[in-house]
């Protein structure tokens, strides 16, 4: 059946953007009291409200699950780094700028007989003497000073006592912050050094 009567109220956005309208119908002719009038125009605030709420909602789950998204996609990254890393025949170490300890792998764990955590955090100071904490201190300055690879050859001391001889290579890197970092890989060339001498003591 044609229409007789239509009103209509805008809807608006809080700020005073227009995205849609409220209307009523009806196949019989009329016109709106006063108390109508104002009822519709209530009611179209409620329902921009509604809507802006909605609309809020939606982009806030949307937000949620992005950030979820994520964090997943972090968690697996990182899983993936340290199966990599734990893998790897190298110690391989990541310090900061005050030479905490942020990571190491299970081999660097092995050579020093320690669980996967119990160094982390813990600074040069707290794991070595004086004289080495000083020596180590003052290469890892260097080196992030540097801003390059640099190759040493150092000997240390085992879980087991024994003395080992590994050749060394430290680097700078940055975090996500930009934070100043020390990272480091090592290879036992222990046999290596051993057969060297032994040649030496044949010559």
């Amino acid at each position: 059946p044609a229409l007789r009567f239509y009103a209509g109220v805008a809807l608006e956005t809080a700020d005073g953007h227009q995205f849609g309208t409220l209307s009523v119908i009806d196949t019989m002719p009329r016109i709106l009291t006063a108390e109508q009038d104002m009822t519709l125009q209530v009611l179209a605030r409620q329902v921009s409200a509604r809507l802006e709420l909605l609309l809020q909602r939606r982009t806030l789950d949307q937000a949620l699950a992005e950030k979820e998204n994520a964090q997943a996609n972090l968690r697996a990254s990182e899983e993936l780094f340290r199966a990599f890393m734990n893998a790897s025949p190298f110690l391989s170490y990541i310090k900061d700028s005050a030479g905490r300890l942020l990571f190491y792998n299970k081999s660097f764990a092995q050579r020093f007989g320690i669980s996967e955590y119990a160094w982390l955090g813990r600074t040069d100071e707290q794991l070595w003497s004086r004289r080495l904490t000083k020596s180590v201190r003052a290469h890892d300055l260097e080196v992030m000073a540097s801003g390059r690879i640099v190759e040493s050859e150092e000997h240390i001391r085992d879980s087991d006592g024994a003395i080992s001889s590994l050749r060394s290579f430290k680097f700078p890197c940055h975090d996500s912050a930009g934070n100043m970092l020390l990272a480091g890989v090592a290879v036992d060339i222990s046999d290596e050094v051993a057969h060297k001498q032994e040649l030496e003591r044949y010559r």
